[in-house]
């Protein structure tokens, strides 16, 4: 069954619909979405030839709004996504759906937009954002991917503004706990006006502007309003890049010990005092990475048989994804440690925030909790604890040799 049911709402607008439909119909997409067009204009004026797609006549011109409440009746699935249709999407972008569906791994999110060349906003692709994910207080509508149940929780689609319902649909979402996520990696074309200046003079235009805005504040409240409108980016939030080393205060306070190794350390070690361990030997420049100089004090290839033994805590920072053979590497790392107790804290992309294989080209492997965990037991380790990290990225896990 797809996961997610596209609508299109169309006005007499063939030019633009049907790219938009042929770059939605791309194979990828098959099996993961089906396409309603919601026909506002000549009944019978949308000629579609596809399987994927479904046409419906409203028979009258409902409104971009009232487009949309017919074409949730013909959605059945856990995901809908309002699409113009003046957007198109290149085949450099056939991925886009599944870049936009990884966000919802974090049953807090409830919607998330994609970048575009002409959007207002942080969604813009000239605009600045601290991260490539967000979380933000508003989403743009012309292609706004939703969860179902909380769109439905929120109250659905209302129809009774003169314009700017993706703002407001924005903000009841956050009133029930949703977090909106734009995700800049994701990329769709827009033509931009080519329905809503043809069909309504002065659409967009200081006077409709007033008119929505003057709406929204009415209906949400002023202080709610300027708040959306002019802080759309959620400072402090867990998508966003994270300043302070959260990992590694957790990483910290979990080392024992006096022999202490950071192994692929490269140009940071997580505490002053251990000694670095990398293959690139001090002073010289780390080979893909700008302006990083590394900081080892001791020249290994980590993954494997380590130059020392009978350490109180290794410390392996995003060191194990990079491994084709993990297992190997967590036991080879054990034999360095001292028998009873000897401590190994690691630091892993968690596959469970965002394909994390694609974050690096260099990653080999990916790891959740449970995985992490059942890798630690064939190794023969104890595990201490594994949790989150407090970033938007990794998951931390403490591992103790006990004898073996």
């Amino acid at each position: 069954m797809p996961a997610v049911t596209v609508i299109v709402v169309t006005y007499n607008n063939p030019n633009y619909l049907i790219p938009c439909l042929e770059s939605l119909s791309q194979p990828l997409h098959i099996d993961l979405c089906k396409i309603v067009v919601v026909n506002n204009g000549e009944p019978g004026s949308v000629q579609v030839q596809s399987p994927a797609v479904k046409v419906i006549d409203a028979g009258r011109n409902l409104g971009w709004e009232g487009g949309l409440k017919v074409g949730l009746l013909h959605a059945d699935t856990p995901f809908v996504c309002f699409l113009n249709d003046d957007t198109f999407f290149p085949f450099s972008e056939s991925l886009w759906l599944n870049k936009l569906l990884q966000n919802f791994r974090d049953p807090r999110v409830a919607a998330v937009g994609p970048s575009s060349n002409a959007i207002m906003g942080v969604q813009n692709i000239w605009a600045k954002a601290p991260w490539p994910v967000v979380a933000v207080r508003f989403l743009i509508g012309l292609c706004f991917l939703v969860r179902r149940d909380a769109l439905d929780a929120c109250g659905g689609i209302d129809d009774t503004l003169p314009g700017g319902d993706d703002i407001d649909l924005s903000i009841r979402l956050r009133k029930i706990g949703g977090t909106l996520i734009c995700d800049k990696n994701a990329f769709v074309f827009h033509h931009y006006g080519t329905t809503g200046k043809r069909v309504h003079p002065g659409w967009d235009g200081l006077e409709h502007q007033t008119a929505y805005r003057k709406a929204l504040w009415e209906k949400h409240g002023l202080k709610e309003f300027l708040l959306t409108m002019n802080h759309q980016v959620i400072s402090g939030s867990p998508w966003e890049k994270v300043k302070d080393d959260l990992e590694g205060d957790m990483v910290r306070s979990f080392i024992q010990g006096e022999r202490i190794f950071d192994i692929g350390c490269g140009d940071t070690k997580t505490v002053p005092f251990a000694t670095g361990v990398d293959i690139v030997p001090d002073g010289s420049p780390m080979g893909g990475v700008m302006n990083r100089i590394s900081h080892a004090d001791m020249v290994a290839n980590v993954f494997e048989k380590l130059p020392f033994d009978n350490a109180d805590t290794i410390v392996a920072r995003h060191v194990l994804e990079h491994h084709h053979d993990p297992l190997n590497s967590m036991q080879v790392w054990k034999a360095a440690l001292k028998p009873h107790g000897g401590r190994l804290i690691i630091a892993v992309p968690d596959e469970a925030k965002g394909a994390m294989i694609p974050l690096n080209p260099e990653h080999k492997a990916a790891f959740t909790r449970e995985s992490l965990k059942r890798l630690a037991d064939a190794a023969g380790f104890s595990t201490v604890l594994i949790q989150d990290s407090g970033n938007p990225i990794s998951i931390v896990g403490v591992f103790e040799r006990n004898g073996n």
